[in-house]
């Protein structure tokens, strides 16, 4: 039996110290995808998730893959993998792949698993931007219908987002504090040394809710340019100013909807502005009475005070430029502004779902103490025997124990990378020129896109670092110029 118990522990520590971080698995991809090489990220990261299809996270290679395919251009294997990415996540949604409260209280075997094996169902932010990044391959492919209905759905998908999020979180707690499990989110966050370790935690994140004004403008522009889809993008524009009351470009464009002028003559541009926030692992000490089970024992004595806890930690993400200069004539120059900044969006809801995160960890690393303190103690009893072959065995389980033990600490990385740091917008009535002149403001890349002849203009740059400039342009409607 004792034999049997050093079998498993040492092929469960094969297995953990097996698993490699989601930053480690999409790296080839992203470091070329971060240089520029938009199109040989496309290429390696969509072998990277052909080889990840029908893992647990899945969801969250589709989502970098995808992403890197657009930006590369091949528009509809882009819309094609987000939407199996969506695919998967309504799925998800029904059927729920993360440990519930009872499952983390109620079965050992259950909290053994590292937290990142678990299915990937994406957060609230990822809904939204799935969407979004949806509608906007359509639109690229000039599918404007198409796009419509990818719009639509972005309020649906971030109700539905935020409601499981809340639903998850509360029952959490309820099922902890039934099984006599607390943890003092207050206490730990006046511990100086978890504060200093986690500044960007506290940091204030400048939003107060989860909406993503990007996804709002990239709503009310589509319901501007497709002709007679009735729909009335006021209510969108109008949020939007009431949002960001100092953007001059959505005001002006909110006037123009009201004074019921046509959007002919109009260019739109989108400035994708470097590279996304991530999350990478981070071991961090929990101080001892912050975590307590009351069923006789208070493991934060004889547990917390020794080990570490491996959690996600928030980096922000990169700016290419500051801004996109757009020049179409001599006296027609405009300054892109900022609409959505990603770091403020994800820091917000990072912070929100941190005592969830906190929780489902330390009832884990509570569990695994007692299953390992029970085979450390089994080892020191063989260890002590004065039988050769028990005391060996007594040896390797103590060793096999502590291993396992810090292999299944690994912190859960996944995050959506590929994403905008931020996204900027401006807005102007073309002019004689068909050729738009894009330079990058405190960057160092700049390049020409040519106007196509249409009612309505989108232009759509990508900037993935401050050498490197993308620029593609859409008509959409009549021609105009005679």
């Amino acid at each position: 039996m004792r034999k049997l118990t050093l079998c498993f522990l040492l092929a469960l520590t094969f297995s953990c110290s097996t698993m490699t971080s989601y930053n480690d698995q999409i790296l080839p991809a992203y470091e070329a995808y971060r240089e520029g090489d938009v199109a040989a990220a496309a290429d390696i990261s969509s072998a990277v998730y052909d080889e990840h299809r029908e893992s647990n996270s899945k969801v969250i290679f589709a989502l970098d893959n995808g992403t890197m395919l657009r930006d590369a251009g091949y528009y509809r294997q882009a819309f094609d993998v987000l939407e199996q990415a969506e695919a998967t996540l309504k799925i998800g949604y029904d059927q729920r792949s993360l440990l519930s409260g009872a499952a983390m209280t109620e079965s050992v075997a259950s909290i053994l698993v590292n937290q990142k094996s678990l299915a990937y169902i994406g957060t609230i932010s990822d809904r939204v931007l799935l969407n979004t990044y949806k509608a906007l391959a359509a639109l690229e492919m000039g599918e404007l219908d198409h796009a419509l209905v990818e719009a639509r759905r972005i309020d649906q998908a971030q109700q539905q987002a935020e409601e499981l999020f809340r639903e998850e979180y509360e029952a959490m707690k309820a099922e902890a504090k039934e099984k006599g499990y607390e943890l003092d989110i207050d206490g730990l966050y006046r511990q100086e040394g978890f504060v200093k370790h986690n500044r960007d935690l506290f940091k204030d994140a400048g939003v107060d809710d989860f909406s993503n004004p990007f996804a709002t403008f990239v709503i009310g522009m589509l319901r501007r340019i497709a002709p007679d889809n009735g729909e009335d993008p006021t209510y969108d524009f109008n949020w939007l100013n009431e949002r960001l009351p100092n953007n001059v470009y959505i005001k002006q464009e909110l006037d123009a909807i009201r004074n019921r002028e046509s959007v002919d003559g109009t260019v739109f541009v989108i400035f994708e502005n470097g590279r996304g926030p991530f999350l990478v692992e981070e071991l961090v000490a929990i101080p001892t009475g912050v975590f307590r089970v009351y069923a006789g024992q208070d493991f934060a004595g004889n547990w917390y005070d020794k080990d570490y806890l491996a959690l996600p930690k928030f980096m922000p993400g990169r700016r290419a430029a500051n801004a996109l200069q757009i020049i179409a004539g001599p006296a027609n120059r405009s300054t892109t502004s900022v609409i959505a900044d990603m770091n403020q969006i994800a820091r917000y809801e990072f912070h929100a779902r941190y005592p969830g995160i906190l929780m489902r960890e330390v009832i884990s690393a509570a569990v695994k103490g007692i299953g390992f303190g029970i085979v450390q103690g089994v080892a020191e009893e063989m260890m002590s025997s004065d039988d050769d072959g028990d005391a060996l065995f007594g040896a390797l389980l103590s060793i096999g124990s502590s291993i396992a033990k810090n292999a299944m600490a690994q912190a859960d990385d996944r995050a959506w990378k590929t994403i905008a740091c931020n996204y900027q917008i401006a807005r102007f009535k073309r002019g004689e020129s068909n050729t738009l002149r894009l330079n990058l403001v405190g960057g160092n890349a700049k390049t020409t896109v040519e106007i196509p002849d249409a009612a309505a203009v989108v232009v759509i740059v990508r900037s993935v670092n401050s050498s490197h400039i993308n620029a593609r342009a859409y008509g959409f409607g009549n021609t105009t110029i005679k």
